[in-house]
């Protein structure tokens, strides 16, 4: 295991990793680095073969008064489970610049919707960074449920306000538990789906966005040939050396923490499990 300390970096400031004895590109605002796996925050840039990608440092505090998640029991609970953008979108009471947003979702017209329809949880489908797969482009076609993670610490900016993403992330954070909030304290608990057993990661002969870069083997999974399983959608997930095992337990630690929200979904849970191949 190595480690270092770098700082103090800015609040806001971009950064990435570059591998130790690999030449640094020409142009590094402009090639796509690798990003922290533990990053809070996501920017993305347009460059001439398509966007990149790099980490940002956000400290973020929130006021949260003495707001807390209803803890409804199991027994008397009514899950909900919506896209955010998808719920919002094009709701009739919901203000045209919060429509398919977080803030959006808390408003009031939303709030009493799903109270008349007697919810207890609102179940997010996946709010974590995330991108759409190569091969949709030329499509003309998007990944509109999220099921394609880039950054399971970061919160997905294009669900915020335009007003909030024209700040920056500390912004986007803020918009993001104001909702966590006000659904909170209107008795509604909130539960997020995250998916673990793929990333956003390309197969090899794309540029390595994040855990490909920084250890492929100890992150994915390969077969014989020495191949990543399920290459596409760079798949398979280890479960069975580090830094995988722990992985779901910080992102669990971390939304379930500051940002307040009243639970966890891991689809699919099978693939977490540890794969013990002898001594």
């Amino acid at each position: 295991m190595h480690h270092g300390v770098i700082g103090p970096l800015a609040q806001g400031a971009p950064y990435a990793f570059w591998p130790t004895g690999k030449a640094l590109p020409e142009d590094p605002d402009t090639a796509q680095l690798l990003l922290d796996p533990y990053g809070r925050a996501i920017e993305v840039r347009e460059a001439a073969a398509g966007p990149v990608y790099f980490s940002v440092f956000v400290e973020h505090s929130f006021d949260w008064g003495t707001s807390e998640r209803p803890r409804t029991p199991w027994r008397d609970t009514v899950v909900y489970e919506a896209h955010v953008k998808g719920l919002t979108q094009l709701h009739p009471d919901v203000p045209e610049n919060l429509s398919g947003t977080y803030a959006g979702l808390a408003h009031p017209a939303m709030v009493k919707y799903l109270k008349e329809l007697g919810i207890t949880a609102v179940e997010l489908l996946p709010v974590q960074f995330h991108i759409d797969e190569p091969h949709l482009e030329p499509l003309g076609l998007t990944n509109y449920w999220g099921y394609n993670t880039l950054g399971f610490f970061a919160a997905h900016a294009d669900y915020a306000t335009q007003q909030a993403r024209a700040a920056g992330p500390e912004a986007v954070l803020t918009e993001f538990k104001g909702m966590v909030k006000q659904l909170h304290e209107a008795g509604l608990e909130v539960i997020l789906d995250v998916v673990y057993n793929h990333t956003a990661e390309g197969p090899q002969g794309r540029p390595a966005l994040c855990w490909r870069g920084l250890g492929d083997r100890d992150y994915y999974r390969h077969d014989d040939a020495g191949d990543a399983a399920r290459p596409r959608r760079r798949g398979a997930p280890r479960g069975d050396r580090a830094p995988c095992p722990g992985r779901p337990l910080r992102v669990l630690a971390h939304w379930q923490g500051p940002p307040r929200r009243s639970g966890h979904g891991a689809a699919p849970a099978r693939s977490l499990r540890a794969r013990h191949r002898g001594p």
